[in-house]
């Protein structure tokens, strides 16, 4: 793992946030590893084979497999109770150099009835 600083964008039904964090990334030839910390929590990027994994370990906890143009299941906790969550998925977008890593990521939250827009945007750079 090499230390990064990381660029995080995201959106939610269309309200948008950025924050920068330190981080730490793992570089393959076609797939990394992102990891950096938000405020209450952990939050682990795996992007692979056009697929990405976001796994957030904190106050809650969310486990999402992305794949473009699937529904899949993943899971979320809140107070100790886990349950499931299902993401469709629009875009995994992704680009891996020597020192860098771009990632754009669109996808619908379900649960229950309930639907959420989001859009995450990383850009991770070398320290």
């Amino acid at each position: 793992m090499q230390d990064c600083k990381v660029m995080i964008s995201t959106k939610t039904d269309g309200a948008g946030n950025e924050i920068c964090r330190d981080g730490e990334m793992e570089i393959f030839p076609r797939a990394a590893n992102l990891i950096y910390r938000e405020e209450n929590a952990d939050v682990k990027v795996s992007l692979h084979d056009g697929k990405a994994e976001v796994v957030r370990e904190g106050d809650y906890t969310l486990s999402l497999f992305l794949e473009n143009g699937r529904t899949t299941q993943g899971t979320i906790g809140i107070s100790g109770n886990v349950g499931e969550i299902s993401t469709q998925t629009f875009a995994v977008e992704y680009k891996i150099a020597e020192d860098f890593v771009a990632a754009h990521l669109c996808y619908d939250l379900i649960l229950g009835a309930e639907r959420q827009k989001m859009e995450l945007r990383l850009l991770a750079t070398k320290k």
